[in-house]
């Protein structure tokens, strides 16, 4: 009898230990990992039917998203939305909603019209927070800041910067509290990429620096990372939404001048039309209102006996109108590089889409929306690919449920302009841990969702 009830008692606890062993790898080239469970970042009461393009930052326990919201229809938003913001205090387990950006005081005449939203962190815990803000008379360039010895709370504003256009700002912040940022501006109804930084925290900035130098007249998608004094800025270029160039330019003394601007790859094909990716103007034009997308370049780096690489990834079209996720490699120099590499291990046509990335294990990491599980349909999943230092990728799937794109209209009502998934997802990195956030779709509505991966 005892036997008996020492069997049965081992059977469960096998069973226990089972049921929450992390998903390992099998592979000995590959990164083992666990995958924490996925959750709904907080649904504010009063948020819109339309929530998108999240951004996550991560350190230590402390995890902070924000997406835009079509709330900020709903109390005269310019673009239709305003940025939302959750905080996590135990890695990821649930989020506290903190409200929406930007802040208004009685003395301010600003509407609360947020786009755009980017976040970082820096080595002491303190969190930074850019918001794009169309204005009637300008756009402009806000940061947040939150100290890290008084969470939960964004303690001041800065004004960036004004002008009458500004578009898709990309946000940079190093372990000292540098912040760099990388934007689309315009003269004479011409698109130029310009960066923008400042040492203090925010406090100051040096005057916009002009990065690009071709003639063609789009220029968008800027990206900016940085490493000790090398800034790399990235962006695409083209006509209209014919985006089929991919260049940069460099600094090699922390931002104060840069390279000339060069071309690092054209496109041989490009990638617009995504089933089921549409804006709520279109909601009632038919199924076949589709609309173009225009994506963004992503930058990371990783270190390698203390020498940097960087690591720009891009969307590219296929024969078959797919798409694929494009990876190049450069020396913290900027003279060597190497690429595209294809990223992932599934090499059937079909479509990838907005890529963004990170680095883990001092390996690049890149986190986009897939539909390998149901090609050409509108049913979407998300994948990381980790690039291994063998040439290959490990891929792993982060959703549990796809999300049918077509399903998701958007807010018609007071986001027409708004895209129905965005332009962008994030994915961040501290330690051996990844913050992946995307969206995903609940009755009817687009919802920001997030899951943690732990690297053993």
């Amino acid at each position: 009898m005892i036997e008996k009830i020492i069997n049965v008692q081992l059977f469960l606890l096998i069973i226990i230990v089972y049921s929450v062993v992390p998903l390992y790898s099998q592979n000995n080239d590959t990164l083992s990992y666990f995958l924490g469970k996925e959750i709904q970042v907080n649904e504010p009461n009063s948020g819109g039917d339309l929530q998108c393009e999240p951004s996550v930052a991560i350190n230590k326990n402390i995890i902070i998203v924000s997406w835009n919201d079509s709330y900020g229809g709903k109390i005269n938003s310019k673009t239709g939305s305003a940025v939302g913001w959750a905080i996590s205090y135990n890695n990821g387990q649930n989020f506290n909603f903190g409200g929406y950006l930007p802040k208004i005081d009685e003395k301010s005449v600003l509407r609360v019209d947020g786009v755009d939203s980017w976040l970082g962190t820096d080595s002491n815990g303190n969190f930074y927070l850019q918001v794009l803000s169309w204005q009637d008379r300008s756009h402009y360039l806000f940061v947040y800041y939150m100290d890290g010895n008084n969470l939960g709370k964004w303690e001041k504003r800065y004004t960036v910067y004004s002008d009458k256009l500004i578009d898709k700002p990309s946000m940079n912040v190093t372990s000292t509290g540098q912040i760099n940022i990388s934007y689309t501006g315009n003269i004479d109804k011409k698109n130029e990429i310009y960066f923008i930084h400042s040492s203090n925290q925010g406090k100051s900035w040096q005057t916009p620096l002009k990065l690009s130098n071709s003639t063609n007249p789009v220029k968008t998608g800027s990206c900016v990372v940085s490493y000790n004094d090398k800034i790399l800025v990235g962006w695409v270029e083209g006509i209209a939404m014919n985006q089929n160039e991919i260049w940069f330019a460099y600094s090699l003394d922390n931002g104060f001048s840069f390279s000339k601007a060069k071309l690092l790859y054209k496109i041989s094909k490009t990638f617009n039309i995504v089933n089921g990716y549409t804006i709520g103007a279109l909601k009632d034009k038919g199924g076949n209102a589709l609309f173009l997308l225009s994506t963004s370049v992503w930058i990371t780096y990783t270190l390698n006996n203390n020498q940097a690489n960087f690591w720009l990834a891009y969307t590219e079209g296929t024969e078959n109108e797919g798409s694929r996720v494009i990876l190049f490699k450069m020396d913290e120099n900027f003279k060597q590089i190497s690429g595209p590499f294809y990223v992932g291990n599934n090499s059937t046509d079909y479509e990838r889409i907005f890529p963004t990335m990170t680095s883990i294990r001092n390996l690049p990491a890149v986190f986009y929306y897939d539909r390998r599980n149901h090609p050409f349909t509108t049913l979407t999943d998300v994948y990381l690919s980790i690039k291994l230092e063998n040439d290959t990728f490990q891929d792993i799937k982060i959703n549990s449920t796809p999300t049918d794109w077509s399903k998701l209209p958007g807010d018609p009502k007071f986001a027409p302009t708004q895209r129905n998934i965005g332009d962008y997802m994030t994915i961040a990195s501290y330690d051996n841990k990844l913050a992946t956030t995307w969206v995903g779709e609940k009755n009817g509505k687009a919802r920001i969702y997030f899951r943690l991966i732990e690297f053993r």
